[in-house]
């Protein structure tokens, strides 16, 4: 006796299954940098980080200025695909991380256990 099974249905709930971790993992490092990027620099700003360290704001423009895309769930489920990164706005971030402070790699290899958790369904 035939069984009907549809195959493209099946194949969408993955890919919004996947798609959903992506979200989480990319809504995870987004915000975990976000705090590593949370140490106020006062005026008349004598305190900046040294170098080792993650830089210490002033405005938070650079904090403000760190995201993902795509957002939406359809685009993450066609593409499997997400990039976390710096906008472009603030992409002295990225001057900053060549010139010796941390940067979003660093919050990545820091985060990666949790990460990994996420992506595995398991707890840490």
């Amino acid at each position: 006796m035939p069984v009907d099974f549809d195959i493209a249905g099946f194949e969408q709930e993955l890919r919004m299954h996947a798609a959903k971790k992506l979200a989480r993992v990319a809504i995870h490092i987004v915000a975990a940098h976000q705090r590593n990027l949370s140490v106020a620099n006062p005026a008349p700003h004598k305190t900046p980080a040294p170098r080792g360290q993650y830089p210490r704001g002033r405005t938070f423009f650079l904090r403000a200025n760190i995201g993902f895309q795509p957002t939406a769930m359809a685009d993450l489920a066609r593409t499997l695909a997400v990039s976390v990164g710096v906008y472009e706005p603030a992409i002295y971030g990225l001057y900053l991380r060549n010139k010796g402070w941390k940067g979003l790699l660093d919050t990545v290899q820091a985060e990666y256990a949790r990460i990994d958790a996420l992506l595995n369904g398991r707890t840490i």
